[in-house]
């Protein structure tokens, strides 16, 4: 596509993505809170983002939300996938999942735009 638009650079440079893995719900629920904090933990250690200036990103990794905040889930459920190596996979697996909160009954989710500035 980038050569039909006439972008140029040089396609053979692009990385294909990283193997794909999907983190399943271990319950029957509701998706209550994310914990951003961990869950971009568990994107830097996939070399997704970086620690500090310098470190060296892996373009090929990344995370694709498949179940929304307020979102009813079941066990066995796909909450998101993710991209990485197989032996990154088993270490961020357990991280991710300590990012998912979940609850009995459906969260209270206020305004998704709580004000506009002109």
């Amino acid at each position: 596509m980038a050569a039909a638009k006439g972008l140029g650079g040089r396609l053979d440079a692009l990385r294909a993505v990283a193997p794909a893995a999907e983190v399943l719900s271990p319950r029957s629920g509701y998706l209550a809170a994310i914990n951003t904090e961990r869950l971009g933990q568990a994107i830097i250690a996939m070399r997704g983002g970086r620690r500090q200036l310098g470190d060296p990103l892996d373009h090929s990794t990344g995370i694709e939300m498949l179940a929304r905040l307020g979102d009813a889930i079941n066990v066995g459920e796909p909450l998101l996938r993710f991209f990485a190596e197989p032996v990154v996979q088993q270490q961020v697996r357990p991280m991710i999942l300590e990012a998912m909160q979940f609850a009995d009954d459906p969260p209270s989710m206020g305004p998704l735009i709580v004000d506009r500035i002109a």
